[in-house]
């Protein structure tokens, strides 16, 4: 956030909205504080604390190998990215890259954004591949995938994981990304978004929220 030659000047007939940024100077803001959502490793290990269900991860290469002797790991080669930067998919038996954080890969059966605002899921909406594109591990907008909107049913332990995960991290809002393991009947929360992409309906349900809840 730059504030730079800026004429604004809170009070308290403004609603102060943090879209993501970690070094917002206003702490009556909406989500004041982000920096713990945004690191990779310090949003892992409060969720885990929360008992947030995550995938299993480590800082530790000599742990991560082990794993990749039978699973796929996710090397996150950078800790504070979005949209699928930084990771390098090591299948089974692969060499894996120096990196920070390593993950271990859970199948899914499906992805889901969860959007949440004070404590309530406003909005979900479900990752589904464009016709063409080849699956793979990394659900992003560059490899293929694009958020769907119509017949989303997520199972309830999506939506629950999600909405703890936020009030796990001590934030105002957040769209969360939770994949579902239907083997295990099991969500798994991959990530807290403070400044996800919004348009369209996304933007009609945080306006709604925010009047609703904030003002």
């Amino acid at each position: 956030m730059s504030l730079q030659n800026s004429k604004f000047k809170p009070s308290a007939k403004k609603l102060l909205i943090n879209w993501g940024s970690s070094t917002c100077p206003y702490s009556e803001a909406l989500n004041f504080y982000t920096a713990h959502a945004t690191d990779k490793i310090t949003a892992f290990n409060l969720l885990k604390e929360a008992e947030v269900r995550v995938p299993p991860f480590t800082t530790d290469k000599e742990k991560a190998e082990k794993w990749n002797i039978k699973h796929t790991v996710l090397a996150r080669t950078l800790v504070h990215a979005n949209s699928g930067k930084g990771i390098v998919v090591c299948n089974p038996q692969s060499v894996l890259p120096e990196a920070p954080l390593y993950v271990k890969y859970i199948p899914k059966k499906a992805e889901y954004r969860v959007h949440v605002v004070n404590g309530k899921a406003i909005y979900v909406q479900q990752k589904k591949l464009r016709k063409g594109q080849k699956h793979g591990p990394i659900c992003t907008h560059a490899h293929g995938w694009i958020f769907a909107t119509q017949n989303v049913f997520p199972p309830q332990d999506v939506v629950d994981m999600a909405v703890n995960a936020v009030t796990a991290l001590k934030l105002d809002f957040g769209a969360v990304d939770v994949i579902w393991n239907e083997g295990r009947e099991q969500a798994y929360v991959l990530e807290i978004n403070t400044a996800p992409g919004i348009a369209g309906t996304t933007i009609e349900k945080y306006t709604e929220a925010f009047k609703h809840d904030y003002q």
